[in-house]
């Protein structure tokens, strides 16, 4: 190989690289800073507490409630018990009892 073939592989490749690193950084979910420097613990939750994908603790989703969207989990994820099926929590909550067991196509 001659040093111009070299070089223009090394720039399409550089280039290739940049491309998709930005891309894959822009389909990453953000998260934003707490407020203080320490993100609070959620109260109340009646279908439990999940780890959310930045890594905070939120309240977990309950029966027919919206759920998953890939592997962020950006709408959430559901609470023992029940598994999300067509982006909503199917099963029984072992929290509250509650059961929501609707069929998606």
């Amino acid at each position: 190989m001659n040093t111009n073939t070299v070089t223009l592989f090394g720039a399409i490749l550089f280039i290739s690289f940049c491309v998709s690193f930005t891309w894959g950084a822009a389909g990453m979910p953000r998260c934003p800073p707490c407020p203080g420097g320490e993100c609070p613990e959620p109260d109340n939750c009646p279908h439990g507490k999940v780890t959310n994908y930045c890594g905070r603790k939120v309240c977990a989703k309950g029966p027919g409630e919206i759920c998953g969207n890939g592997m962020f989990q950006m709408y959430g994820t559901c609470g023992e018990g029940m598994f999300c099926r067509c982006g909503r929590c199917i099963g029984c909550s072992l929290n509250t009892f509650e059961c929501y067991d609707k069929t998606c196509i």
